[in-house]
C-alpha cells in the first residue's frame, strides 16, 4: 500500500512539474535550446567518430602484417623488389610475400575530374586480405582492374564496361572493370581501384621491376614486433619496417585528434548549459517563492519541493537530449555538413562518399548521461534553497 502511495505522489509531483514547464516557457525555451545544440553536436560527433574509426579498424585488418617500404629523402620512393622479395622469403614466419605498385590517377568524367589510388598487385590470392566485392570478380589477367563505390558512382560504370585513366604522361589507360568492391570498408575502398601490377606500372609510369612496397603476411599475428625487428636488422637503413599494429596504433590516434576538435567546440556549449542551467535555477523570483511558500503552508515539505525540481530538469533534460538526438540523425543523413570535412577533410580532392557512421549503445549511453545528468546536479542546490524558504516569509515576499 505504502509502494502505490509513493508512486501516486511522484506522479503527482510529474503532474505539477510539466505544468510548471509549460507555465514558464519564455525560461524552458531558453534552456531546451541550448541543450538541443549541445547533445545535436555531441551525438553528431561521436557517431562519426565511432563510425570512422570502426572504418579505419576494418581497413587496417585488410592491410599486410608488415610493410616494406624504401625511403629517399624521408619521403617513400619506388625501389627494385627483386632482391628484397629473394631475401624475406627466407624467413620462416613469412606465409605470402605480395609487391604492390600504387599511386593516383585522374578519371576525367564531362567537365569534372575525380582523383583515384591505383594499387597494383602481383597475384589476387587468398593469401591476400582482400576486402568482399558487391559484384563481380577479382582480375585474372592485364587490363582489368576492381574498382571502389566512389569510382563506380563517379563514373557510372558497372562490372563488364570499361574506364579509362589518364597516365603520368597524359595518354588514356584503358580498364575493364570486372568487379565493384562492397561498401563494408568506406574508407579503404571507396576511391581505390585495384588492378595488376603490370596495369599499375602503365599507368604511373612505373619501370618494369620497380615497387612502391613490399606486403609481408604472416602465419601467426604475434610474430610481427619480432619479424620486424629481423627485417630492420637485415636491411639497410633507409628501407622502412611497418607494422599492422603500428599503422592502427597512428590512425586511431589521427582520427581521436580529429574529433578533439569537435570537444573543443562542444565543451563551450556544455559550459553555457551548465552556465545556464544554474543562473536560472538560482535566480528565485518574488512568483516562485511565493509559490513554493503556498505548497508548503498546504502540507508540502523541503524534500517534496526538491523532488519536483528534480522531474523538472529530467523532463528538461530528457527532451532536449532526445530532441538533439533526433536532430543528429537529421543532419546525419544530410551527410553532417561541416563536421564532415574536420574527420575528412583530405577527402575533398576525392568524389563523395558516404560517410561511415555508428551508432551503438555506448555513444547513446554518453549521450544521455551527458544531456540528463549534470543539468540535475547543476539545479540540485538552487532546489534547496527554494525548498527552504519559510512558508510565511515566501508569501510576504
Amino acid at each position: 500500500m505504502n509502494l502505490f502511495r509513493l508512486f501516486g505522489r511522484q506522479i503527482n509531483l510529474l503532474e505539477v512539474a510539466c505544468r510548471n514547464l509549460f507555465r514558464n516557457w519564455p525560461k524552458t525555451v531558453a534552456m531546451l535550446v541550448p541543450l538541443i545544440l549541445m547533445t545535436t553536436l555531441l551525438a553528431g560527433m561521436l557517431f562519426i567518430q565511432g563510425g570512422v574509426q570502426s572504418d579505419a579498424v576494418m581497413a587496417v585488418n585488410l592491410t599486410p602484417n608488415l610493410v616494406i617500404q624504401k625511403l629517399e629523402g624521408g619521403r617513400a620512393t619506388f625501389f627494385d623488389g627483386s632482391g628484397v622479395v629473394e631475401k624475406v622469403k627466407e624467413y620462416p614466419q613469412i606465409s605470402a610475400v605480395i609487391p604492390r605498385v600504387w599511386g593516383f590517377a585522374m578519371i576525367h568524367k564531362d567537365e569534372e575530374e575525380g582523383l583515384f589510388t591505383v594499387m597494383g598487385l602481383e597475384q589476387f590470392s587468398e593469401e591476400d586480405e582482400l576486402p568482399s566485392l558487391m559484384a563481380g570478380r577479382w582480375p585474372v589477367e592485364t587490363g582489368e582492374a576492381v574498382v571502389g563505390q566512389a569510382v563506380a558512382h563517379f563514373i557510372g560504370v558497372k562490372s563488364g564496361q570499361t574506364i579509362k585513366l589518364m597516365t603520368v604522361e597524359h595518354t588514356m589507360y584503358p580498364l575493364k572493370v570486372v568487379g565493384i568492391m562492397d561498401e563494408e570498408v568506406q574508407i579503404y575502398g571507396a576511391d581505390l581501384i585495384l588492378t595488376t601490377n603490370h596495369d599499375a606500372r602503365k599507368i604511373l609510369n612505373v619501370p618494369e621491376g620497380k615497387v612502391s612496397e613490399i606486403g609481408l603476411y604472416l602465419y601467426r599475428e604475434e610474430f610481427e614486433n619480432r619479424v620486424a625487428e629481423a627485417l630492420q636488422s637485415d636491411f639497410p637503413h633507409e628501407y622502412r619496417i611497418i607494422t599492422r599494429h603500428v599503422l592502427g596504433n597512428l590512425i586511431q590516434v589521427l582520427y581521436q585528434a580529429k574529433g578533439g576538435v569537435v570537444q573543443l567546440l562542444w565543451l563551450v556549449v556544455f559550459i553555457t548549459v551548465l552556465i545556464i542551467a544554474w543562473a536560472e535555477a538560482a535566480n528565485i523570483s518574488l512568483h516562485i517563492k511565493r509559490e513554493v511558500g503556498i505548497l508548503k503552508a498546504v502540507g508540502w515539505g523541503t524534500a517534496d519541493v526538491i523532488q519536483m525540481k528534480f522531474w523538472e530538469n529530467l523532463l528538461l533534460g530528457s527532451i532536449g537530449t532526445l530532441t538533439g538526438l533526433g536532430l543528429s540523425f537529421g543532419y546525419l543523413l544530410l551527410n553532417a555538413p561541416g563536421m564532415r570535412s574536420v574527420f575528412l577533410g583530405w577527402a575533398k580532392i576525392y568524389p563523395a562518399f558516404p560517410l561511415p557512421i555508428e551508432v551503438s549503445g555506448r555513444a547513446l549511453g554518453v549521450v544521455l548521461c551527458i544531456g540528463i545528468f549534470p543539468l540535475i546536479v547543476a539545479t540540485l542546490i538552487p532546489a534547496w534553497l527554494v525548498g527552504i524558504v519559510e512558508p510565511d516569509e515566501a508569501i510576504r515576499g
